[in-house]
């Protein structure tokens, strides 16, 4: 299978699971923001960021690192796969025993730490989902190593599905933000148990091990960690310090607003998700291979076809933030629609970096995005500090456009610098992204005057989804042999 069929491939399964993952999580957040006051619901999700601040002891980066050694050994020394699974699995295991006992023993403080001691009991029982959540994280990179894009979107379904099952059905029927906490640590269960079985029944026998490891490849394994830890706290503190000082400075009720700007950024941004994570272990696997043209050229595509995609669709959000929150979370969160409108600006940004921070990871340029990233992120926090207290939660959406957006232009600088991107090559087709973004934005504008419900929200929806389709395909934004040969299945 050449590149772009292997690509193609993957793609099509991440996209399945991203599809059912976010109609999962859509109804799932619709449920909870329903059932939940603003109160119950960020009470929940900011127990979720002082977790994450946890999370962070627990993963480090062996997950991603020994990922992009198995990207390697599987074509270069396939002897060695079994080798870094081993040593990467034992260091995960540390790690995380050590995160769990810490929150786990010391959930009281930190709840009154981070002042709010009404969320001490989710953060005991947010102790045994941090433990499953870690390792099926782990078990998703060592995956995505071996490029198994099905099985690993086999477990995204069972972790998406039982999360809506589990989640769901104990917040309706009454066990408040607390069950929803429960629901989620065993839709996380539910997905380690599935991915361990597939990865250790029908990929780990393809690998007869060599009798020794390679001299040095523990410590290959953790050396490479090192930058990609530094790369997640700053991932750390750029997504998860603002929401824990949202709730900090202004409460629970702040946290529900903002996390649902991010919920909804998240649901949006399926399709690039799916193709940040097929595309990269492609980009290690064409560095080896000495491919860098064809990869280029698919970069250049990604880029274009993402803007294509994201540009229409952050306009469509922003113009449409205020009925979209009145007729489908309800009234109590009209607060959100200011949040919702500057997340739109971000979800721009993001969806380039699904795909570009990867890729420079299986590229060997993690120690350089991990300067950019450390550095962007402590900016972040400081400027948290400032504009939460004296703006509000529109201070945090502020806070975080202006560093990620130079995170994003330093990124693309040097993925520039690795591969051989011609940015001059689809400025013609930018200009038409505009065009059709400014074209649909106009008619959205003059009809959403007419939006009295949840059906004409739709249509109002699909409307512009029409709009922008239609004109892609006559300016010949999309390569439509391309299209037609994912629809057909060429990929494998």
């Amino acid at each position: 299978m050449d590149l772009v069929s292997s690509i193609i491939s993957g793609l099509r399964w991440k996209l399945f699971s991203k599809f059912v993952t976010a109609i999962t999580g859509g109804i799932l957040t619709i449920i909870l923001a329903r059932v939940l006051d603003p109160n119950g619901y960020g009470l929940l999700f900011f127990a979720f960021s002082v977790i994450s601040m946890l999370s962070f002891v627990s993963n480090l980066g062996f997950g991603r690192s020994a990922s992009r050694y198995i990207s390697e050994f599987k074509v270069s020394n396939p002897g060695q796969v079994r080798h870094v699974i081993r040593f990467g699995t034992l260091f995960i295991l540390i790690s995380t025993v050590v995160s769990v006992i810490i929150l786990g023993l010391f959930h009281a403080e930190i709840a009154e730490l981070v002042n709010n001691p009404d969320v001490a009991p989710l953060l005991l029982l947010g102790s045994i989902f941090l433990a499953f959540s870690t390792l099926y994280s782990y078990l998703d990179h060592l995956l995505q190593g071996f490029e198994e894009m099905k099985i690993i979107s086999i477990a995204n379904i069972v972790n998406s599905v039982g999360t809506l099952l589990a989640a769901g059905a104990l917040v309706i029927f009454g066990f408040g933000a607390f069950g929803g906490m429960l629901g989620y640590t065993i839709g996380y269960a539910l997905s380690f148990l599935t991915a361990f079985f597939l990865l250790f029944v029908f990929v780990y026998p393809n690998y007869d091990p060599d009798e020794e490891p390679e001299p040095g490849l523990p410590r290959r394994i953790f050396e490479y960690n090192i930058p990609i830890i530094a790369t997640k706290s700053g991932s750390l503190l750029s997504k998860t310090v603002d929401t824990l000082l949202v709730g900090f400075f202004l409460g629970p009720v702040a946290v529900g607003f903002y996390t649902l700007g991010e919920k909804i950024v998240k649901m949006v941004e399926t399709p690039v998700s799916a193709l940040g994570y097929t595309l990269a272990p492609a980009f290690g696997s064409a560095k080896a291979d000495e491919n860098i043209e064809k990869i280029s050229r698919i970069f250049e595509q990604s880029v274009l076809y993402t803007l294509a995609l994201y540009l229409p669709a952050a306009a469509g959000i922003a113009l449409l933030a205020e009925p979209m929150i009145e007729y489908i979370f309800g009234s109590d969160y009209l607060g959100a629609v200011l949040v919702i409108q500057l997340f739109s600006i971000y979800l721009v940004l993001n969806s380039i970096m699904k795909y570009t921070s990867a890729g420079l990871d299986f590229l060997g340029r993690a120690r350089e995005r991990a300067i950019i990233n450390t550095t962007t992120s402590v900016a972040n926090v400081g400027l948290n500090l400032l504009l939460i207290p004296t703006i509000g939660v529109e201070g945090a959406v502020l806070a975080t456009l202006i560093t990620y957006g130079a995170y994003t232009l330093l990124n693309l600088y040097i993925m520039n610098k690795e591969l051989e991107i011609k940015f001059n090559r689809i400025s013609t087709q930018l200009t038409y992204v505009l065009g059709i973004t400014v074209v649909m934005s106009i008619i959205v504008i003059l009809v959403r005057g007419q939006i009295q419900g949840i059906v004409s929200l739709f249509s109002v929806v699909m409307l512009g989804m029409v709009i922008v389709g239609v004109l892609s395909y006559l300016t010949g934004l999309f390569d439509r042999k391309l299209i037609e040969r994912f629809i057909r299945n060429d990929g494998g």
